[in-house]
């Protein structure tokens, strides 16, 4: 099972314990800049979506503490570290290195999808 969510950096000792060998991909993005993107998206949301600029810095704060806090639980071998900024630099190798490390066998459409998600991710 795989999910990419924010808010699971609050589930990581639940993870560990249902799936103690469970693996974890950490996306590695400066605290500011996923503040100022969560308070961007936020200006654009509706209604029960939207959040004020405090409110957003006081989430990712939380979810920054929740998952360092988390991955001094993780054993390092069990955890992927990719550079945020290096995703859209090369999609593809990254793509390629992060199903080596879940040990994927991937097929030559999921992959070339997979590297077009990161790059409309990109883009937005």
């Amino acid at each position: 099972m795989g999910g990419k969510y924010p808010h699971l950096c609050f589930l990581i000792d639940l993870l560990l314990e249902l799936e103690p060998e469970s693996r974890f991909i950490h996306i590695d993005r400066p605290a500011e800049e996923s503040i100022r993107s969560l308070v961007d998206r936020s200006a654009k949301a509706r209604v029960w979506l939207r959040a004020t600029p405090e409110q957003c810095k006081r989430l990712q704060r939380g979810l920054w503490e929740a998952k360092e806090e988390g991955l001094r639980k993780i054993l390092p071998d069990k955890v992927l570290r990719v550079q945020y900024r290096a995703l859209p630099a090369d999609p593809a190798g990254n793509v390629e290195r992060i199903a080596e490390f879940l040990g994927l066998n991937v097929r030559s459409g999921q992959r070339e999808g997979a590297v077009g998600l990161v790059r409309l991710e990109a883009v937005a």
